[in-house]
């Protein structure tokens, strides 16, 4: 991938959207914004909260992120 530019931020968003509908979750732009550059930590913490399950929020965390390194390649 060198010299590749990627909107990461979109895919990221694109990506969490996707795994969260997946288990009943909706997931709007606004509370993405609020996640833009923080990194993965509270990120993950989010999701924990917004499922109200740690073990569902890690599990949505891990398959969005995985999803996102799979559209990257």
């Amino acid at each position: 991938m060198d010299g590749t530019l990627v909107d990461s931020e979109t895919l990221y968003f694109q990506t969490r959207k996707e795994v969260l509908a997946k288990y009943g979750f909706d997931y709007q732009k606004s509370e993405n914004n609020k996640l833009l550059a923080t990194g993965f930590e509270p990120t993950l913490r989010y999701l924990q909260q917004k499922t109200g399950d740690k073990a569902l929020g890690q599990k949505i965390f891990d398959e969005a992120l995985a999803l996102f390194n799979q559209r990257v390649e």
